[in-house]
């Protein structure tokens, strides 16, 4: 039982790990509120994974052990969380310059952040911001925004 809850508590610290320093660092380079708690919350998956020990035995085990997986479910999906609710994006195609990110920050005034995928290039911006300054820089950069 102890090492299915090490190995349990080992692939969430990896996955915690890889959302954190994506979405945590998204999040943190977008300005968000939280975004240093979500770029650092996968120092909290040991905790979560320890606490069944430390929990009363009155407690019966299945559920101390089931709580606290679903704590570490919650500390993994905290920086994907705090990166959806507090940001907003548009996806646009043309080809981007490389520095576009650089030229709409400094043209717009406020922190913006491009990803490109198989699905095309996005590019966040925080919730805070209106989409029609994102559309009219675009297209001003002969991008054509996606609607």
């Amino acid at each position: 039982m102890i090492l299915a809850q090490a190995n349990t508590a080992l692939a969430f610290l990896i996955i915690a790990a890889d959302f954190s320093a994506i979405h945590g660092g998204w999040a943190h380079a977008l300005d968000i509120p939280f975004s240093a708690l979500a770029q650092h919350s996968y120092a909290l998956v040991p905790l979560a994974a320890l606490a069944p020990c430390v929990l009363p035995r009155r407690i019966p085990a299945w559920l101390r052990i089931l709580g606290c997986d679903l704590l570490a479910l919650g500390i993994v999906l905290f920086p994907i969380l705090v990166f959806s609710l507090g940001s907003r994006g548009v996806t646009f195609s043309g080809e981007p310059s490389s520095d576009l990110t650089r030229q709409l920050r400094a043209e717009l005034g406020f922190p913006v952040l491009m990803v490109q995928d198989s699905h095309g290039a996005h590019l966040y911006f925080s919730r805070d911001q209106e989409p029609g300054l994102i559309h009219d820089a675009l297209r001003r950069h002969q991008l054509r925004p996606d609607t």
